[in-house]
C-alpha cells in the first residue's frame, strides 16, 4: 500500500498541509476537514485522500482504491520550502556584482499577501514561487531538490527579464535522504533556515539596472577599464620623460669631455 506522509488540506493546490497525526487530532476536536494528494501527477484527477489507521494504531493518508501511486520523495521537501516562502516576511538576498553595480547582501522586505505559490501566470513559465518587496520588485523564486532547472527554462527565464533566485536544497537533500523522504517534523524544522542561508543561493536572472537602482541597496561599480587606461598613459608619460632626461644628461656629458 502506498502511503502519503502529508497532505493538503482543503485545496488540492493551495492548502496547507498536514501531516496524519494533525490530521487525527483535529478531526477529535470536530473538525471535518477534505484531505488532497500535493503531486500534481496524481493517478485521481480529484487528488482525493483518506485518513486511515493502521492495525498496529497508526494513521496515514492513502488513495482511493484504483490511484494509488509512488510518493516521490523530494515532494516533501519542496512542498514544505514553498509553504514557508508563502508566509515569509523577508528574503535574504546574496550580493552579486553587474555591469555598474556591486550590490551587497541584504535582506528585502517582502508582502505575503502577494505572494503566489505555484505561479504559471507568465507565458511558457511556471514559478516554484513569486514574491513582491515593499518597494514593488517581483523576484521568482526556484527551489531546487533533485532536478535542477532545465536549460531550456532557464534561457526562458532570462528571456522574461523577471529576477529570478534559485535555491539548492540538493545537498541537504542527498545529507538527510531518509528523514527528508519520510520525516515531515525534521523538514519543517529546517525551512527557514534553509530558506535564509544565502549559500544555497543564486541568480538565474539578476534584476536589471534600473531595478537595482530602485530595489536595491547598491554601490556604482568604478570604471575599472577606464583607471585602467589613464594609468597606462600616465606609465608612458613618465617613463618618457625619464627616457628624455637620460638622454639630456648623456648630450650635456659628452659635451662636456668635448
Amino acid at each position: 500500500m502506498f502511503k502519503n506522509p502529508i497532505a493538503l488540506i482543503n485545496d488540492p493546490k493551495e492548502g496547507e498541509i498536514v501531516t496524519p497525526s494533525e490530521a487525527r487530532q483535529l478531526e477529535l476536536k470536530g473538525i471535518n476537514l477534505n484531505y488532497f494528494c500535493p503531486c500534481e501527477n496524481c493517478k485521481d484527477s480529484e487528488r482525493i485522500l483518506i485518513l486511515a489507521r493502521s492495525p498496529k494504531g497508526n494513521y496515514f493518508f492513502k488513495h482511493r482504491p484504483g490511484f494509488e501511486h509512488e510518493w516521490k520523495p523530494m515532494t516533501l521537501l519542496h512542498l514544505y520550502m514553498q509553504e514557508y516562502i508563502a508566509k515569509a516576511g523577508r528574503i535574504h538576498i546574496k550580493g552579486f556584482i553587474t555591469e555598474n553595480f556591486k550590490v551587497p547582501q541584504q535582506i528585502i522586505p517582502i508582502i505575503p499577501l502577494m505572494t503566489i505559490v505555484e505561479d504559471n501566470s507568465h507565458e511558457n513559465i511556471r514559478f516554484d514561487a513569486t514574491v513582491f518587496s515593499e518597494s514593488g520588485l517581483k523576484i521568482a523564486i526556484e527551489v531546487v531538490v533533485t532536478n535542477d532547472i532545465t536549460k531550456q527554462k532557464a534561457e526562458k527565464i532570462r528571456e522574461s527579464g523577471i529576477p529570478t533566485i534559485r535555491i539548492d536544497l540538493s545537498h541537504f537533500y542527498f545529507d538527510n535522504r531518509l528523514k527528508c523522504q519520510s520525516d515531515p517534523e525534521f523538514v519543517k524544522s529546517h525551512t527557514k533556515g534553509l530558506f535564509e542561508d544565502i549559500v544555497n543561493q543564486d541568480w538565474v536572472q539578476k534584476p536589471s539596472k534600473k531595478e537595482v537602482r530602485e530595489h536595491f541597496k547598491f554601490e556604482e561599480k568604478k570604471d575599472e577599464a577606464g583607471w585602467g587606461i589613464v594609468a597606462l598613459i600616465f606609465g608612458v608619460i613618465v617613463i618618457f620623460g625619464i627616457s628624455n632626461s637620460c638622454q639630456g644628461n648623456t648630450f650635456k656629458s659628452r659635451s662636456y669631455f668635448n
